[in-house]
């Protein structure tokens, strides 16, 4: 899957406004069992503050319930790249975390 953002008004001016991005998930459905399934996601990002840069984004984990359906996932997640929160754009960020998200 790709896509572009379009940022609107961007402050300060060397902040670039057009986002290019990608990703990809993939999963095995049943085979587990047909209400437990592994997935694995990343999502790549273009980024032109003062420089030009890419945010990645890994994720692995379960989802349990159907795959099309609600559920819970548990996930470990991985981001490598510019911050993402407003004034700090410029700052590089690398973390990893666990979740737990639900699919309504």
């Amino acid at each position: 899957m790709a896509g572009i953002t379009k940022l609107n008004h961007v402050v300060p001016g060397n902040v670039k406004p057009l986002i290019l991005h990608g990703g990809a998930e993939y999963s095995i459905t049943d085979l587990l069992t047909e209400k437990i399934t592994p997935f694995a996601s990343c999502d790549i990002r273009t980024v032109h503050n003062s420089a030009f840069t890419v945010n990645f984004t890994a994720s692995a984990g379960l989802k349990f319930g159907h795959w099309e359906g609600p559920g819970m996932r548990l996930h470990f997640t991985y981001f490598k790249g510019k911050n993402i929160h407003g004034e700090f754009y410029d700052f590089n960020d690398e973390y990893s975390a666990i979740g737990l998200n639900m699919d309504l």
